[in-house]
């Protein structure tokens, strides 16, 4: 089984990194992955042009979107960490999500059916990790 881990966090001894690697150093030995530094990687925003959506893979330029994208693509469990930046991922990670979406879904010709999800049956775990205090609205 591979696995994959993409660290969110621009903190690489942060509380979301500390978490992560825990996870990791608890997997079973036989298991072969990857860890991955989103921060480290270069990028580009998608632009909402669908361009991927017949190709089924980003039309920009070559670029470190299209590695990590086959990497999950390949994995057999994705293990994704962020810290939570005002209720959401972080901005590295967020880019990386809305470049991946042929990665994530297949969409068929008819356009009134709905995209088929291309993990179906793999094993994810996502951890989010805050800082900041908690606001109860009980």
């Amino acid at each position: 089984m591979k696995y994959l881990i993409i660290n969110g966090s621009p903190r690489k001894q942060g509380y979301t990194s500390q978490i992560l690697k825990l996870i990791q150093q608890n997997l079973s030995p036989s298991m072969k992955g990857e860890w991955v530094d989103i921060n480290d990687l270069t990028i580009k925003p998608c632009s909402a042009c669908y361009g991927c959506r017949p190709n089924k893979e980003c039309v920009f330029p070559e670029d470190d979107g299209h590695r990590l994208g086959r990497l999950i693509y390949e994995s057999d469990f994705l293990i994704i960490g962020s810290p939570t930046y005002w209720g959401n991922m972080s901005g590295a990670l967020k880019v990386l999500m809305d470049r991946s979406l042929t990665v994530f879904e297949s969409l068929p010709v008819d356009k009134f059916v709905l995209p088929k999800p291309n993990h179906k049956e793999k094993k994810a775990v996502i951890v989010s990790s805050c800082n900041a205090p908690c606001l109860s609205i009980f």
